[in-house]
């Protein structure tokens, strides 16, 4: 299984692309593009087929990759919440297991994020241009 979408490469930096793509509401917020407008969204992608700026291309991410990131984006900080939420309740009662969820999902974010940045530090590409169109 593999997501594909197709976008206008805007720049080129060494062996990566910088592709431009309409945002849709199914990859909104799923952490993959960088920066955008409303209405598009930018991705780093492995320029394996040699794009060059303006051509349109079809860019691809792996299924286990999308389902792994869902997982990190969704769930992850769910069980912060109900984790926080029971040793707070269990401790001290209902205001504590609500200032404890919260914490605790405040504090997985915070995680994710210093996650996130040492992902783009070692450059791990999960989006590959697959063809030039």
């Amino acid at each position: 299984m593999m997501l594909e979408e197709t976008g206008r490469v805007i720049r080129i930096e060494g062996s990566r692309a910088i592709v431009e793509m309409d945002r849709h509401c199914a990859c909104a917020h799923c952490g993959i593009c960088t920066t955008g407008s409303q209405d598009t969204m930018e991705i780093v992608a492995e320029n394996s087929p040699g794009s060059k700026v303006n051509d349109l291309v079809k860019v691809a991410v792996s299924g286990p990759v999308i389902l792994r990131s869902a997982f990190i984006v969704y769930i992850i900080p769910l069980f912060g919440l109900v984790l926080g939420y029971l040793a707070g309740r269990h401790i001290s009662g209902e205001k504590l297991g609500v200032v404890l969820g919260i914490s605790g999902v405040a504090l997985i974010l915070l995680g994710l994020h210093f996650y996130d940045l040492k992902l783009k530090r070692e450059n791990k590409l999960i989006v590959r241009i697959t063809e030039i169109l």
